[in-house]
């Protein structure tokens, strides 16, 4: 129990959102006196994902990160290629590390306090937790609520994954490369994948992910990952040294919606997934910087932080991958084929002009991605 419960921020969620929006509090000392509170249930001591990401050069997590690779494989259903990725470097940061790391900085900070509780409301600039009751000037809540779900005006798809960190007995795999998606093994004309990060010649993080409308049951990821490792890396003997699994939601919902004077979402709950992808680093590092600088400002973030025609893209991948699930692995498979990989790296960054958008969607399925737009439109 803490023995403050007023502050000037508090941010709901010691996860990937709430930690990084917290040292960046800890590095600008514009907010040196404000009194900034995290409340978070957990203890935040295990590794309870793994984070991958693209950039180019060096980056600022780069002394946390595990493994990176430059050279990537694709494998589509019927064709494989070697992904071109230019400047960039994919690369690899287990949570554990992450919040280590964070916590230990915080620690520095006097007006920083972290509150282990769990918050069951909040009301105007009063957060609800179960042991006390906590008010602030802005709450920063990252939690997801069932909003985006029952919402029929947008369009949403769910990533669940699991993955084994497995070890043989001999060399096994290429440190050097790394697998970004292998659809060659499927399950019921779903979108489905498999990606492979090795770590080592005898370690990696085996992962099975479905692009799926629905859940699939929880036994298939164990079977899938068996079927992949024994038939595709053709790889008999084994260990199982960490398992990971959860669910990642891709929606087009506008999740600004709920924010308020004195209350905005962040991260999950903030729609700062990237809603094409579900990957969320380096999304929210950028939404992060976008959101000091509001502040400093005195400005409320509200849509400003989405591009409107990225978002518009992203549902029309969204509605392919919702309505026409079985084409999904068609799809990314001509999509890496027919485009260099650091070119579409860049367009999911949402770095790109408008000219090269239509070039990458051009060399895609465009019969499907027409009639996707064409569906949106009618809404």
């Amino acid at each position: 129990m803490t023995e403050k419960t007023t502050f000037d921020y508090i941010i709901i969620g010691g996860g990937l959102a709430g930690m990084q929006l917290a040292l960046a509090f800890c590095e600008d000392a514009f907010f040196a006196k404000k009194q900034i509170a995290i409340i978070e249930p957990e203890p935040k001591k295990d590794n309870d994902k793994t984070w991958c990401f693209w950039e180019k050069g060096t980056g600022k997590w780069d002394k946390l990160i595990t493994h990176e690779w430059k050279n990537a494989s694709f494998h589509g259903p019927k064709k494989s290629v070697e992904l071109n990725l230019g400047e960039y470097s994919y690369k690899m940061l287990r949570s554990v590390d992450f919040y280590n790391f964070v916590k230990k900085e915080l620690a520095k900070h006097a007006n920083i306090t972290w509150v282990v509780d769990s918050v069951e409301g909040v009301t105007d600039q009063t957060v609800l937790g179960k042991k006390e009751t906590y008010t602030a000037e802005f709450i920063f809540d990252s939690r997801t609520t069932q909003n985006f779900k029952d919402d029929d005006s947008s369009t949403t798809v769910l990533q669940p994954f699991k993955g084994w960190v497995i070890e043989t007995e001999d060399d096994q795999f290429n440190p050097s490369s790394f697998t970004f998606m292998d659809y060659r093994l499927g399950h019921n004309r779903n979108t489905c994948f498999t990606y492979v990060l090795p770590i080592s010649k005898r370690k990696a993080l085996v992962e099975f992910t479905f692009f799926v409308p629905e859940l699939i049951d929880n036994k298939i990821y164990d079977e899938k990952l068996k079927e992949f490792i024994q038939g595709i890396l053709n790889i008999e003997s084994y260990s199982i040294h960490e398992v990971e699994e959860g669910i990642i939601p891709m929606s087009s919902f506008p999740f600004w919606c709920e924010n308020r004077n004195g209350y905005h979402k962040i991260g999950t709950g903030g729609g700062w997934v990237k809603a094409s992808t579900g990957y969320s680093f380096k999304n929210v590092e950028r939404k992060v910087a976008e959101l000091i600088h509001t502040l400093k400002n005195n400005t409320l973030p509200k849509a400003g932080f989405w591009q409107n025609r990225f978002r518009f893209y992203d549902e029309v991948l969204l509605n392919i991958l919702s309505t026409k699930n079985e084409k999904g692995p068609e799809v990314f498979e001509r999509m890496y084929l027919k485009n260099e990989a650091h070119k579409i790296f860049k367009f999911l960054d949402e770095e790109t002009t408008f000219a090269e958008e239509l070039k990458i969607m051009w060399n895609t399925n465009r019969p499907l991605f027409v009639k996707s737009v064409i569906d949106l439109l009618k809404r």
